[in-house]
């Protein structure tokens, strides 16, 4: 059981590193400040996608829904905080400011995951009985 979380914290962590590194490199850029480049346009309908092979994903890799994706709330209140520190208009004082909403789009987060983890744990059921 070990080796599966482990596995679900890697693709979390490289997940939230990737986009983390794209913004950071896309935040240098003037006009990406401006208008949002590649990353920051992209970033909602990847996210969404990710959340729902992650629900899925975890339910067959650990045949539970609640824990892994605690684990992927957990890591996401920080990822959204990094976020915060990395766009350079906003001043680095008003962090705390953003925490209400880091943990707001954390717990949606954590929802829709959880709706899809149920979804397949009701599809594994359905086949399972047929």
């Amino acid at each position: 059981m070990k080796k599966q979380y482990t596995l679900l914290f890697v693709l979390n962590l490289c997940f939230c590193i990737i986009y983390l590194m794209g913004f950071k490199w896309e935040y240098q850029f003037p006009d990406a400040q401006q208008y949002g480049g590649p990353f920051v346009l992209s970033f909602v309908p990847i996210f969404l996608f990710y959340l729902i092979f992650y629900g899925c994903f975890s339910y067959v890799k650990t045949k539970k829904i609640i824990i892994p994706n605690c684990l992927l709330l957990f890591l996401l209140i920080p990822f959204f905080l990094c976020w915060t520190f990395i766009r350079p208009q906003e001043s680095k004082v008003l962090w705390l400011s953003y925490l209400p909403k880091c943990l707001v789009a954390s717990f949606i987060s954590f929802i829709v995951s959880s709706i899809f983890g149920l979804i397949a744990k009701s599809i594994y059921f359905l086949r399972k009985n047929k």
